[in-house]
């Protein structure tokens, strides 16, 4: 059996004055979808992490996590 993805979060951190820092969480269901969702300018919360979730070769689950750095600009 070959490994598999079946979901996909994207974890966001944001601060606020009275509620301190929060997280909230938004799934995807593409690559697509997670390039866009990373690119949004206009929203307050910051990703934090996207974390994979689903099934290796043996059928056993698995969670991959990764760390998110930033977003920048292609060369010019």
């Amino acid at each position: 059996m070959p490994a598999s993805v079946e979901r996909g979060t994207i974890v966001y951190r944001e601060w606020g004055e009275k509620r301190g820092l929060t997280e909230s969480e938004e799934g995807f269901a593409s690559i697509d979808e997670l390039f866009a969702l990373c690119l949004r300018v206009d929203d307050p919360r910051l990703v934090d992490r996207i974390v994979l979730s689903g099934l290796d070769g043996d059928g056993e689950p698995r969670t991959v996590t990764f760390a998110f750095q930033a977003v920048s600009k292609g060369r010019e």
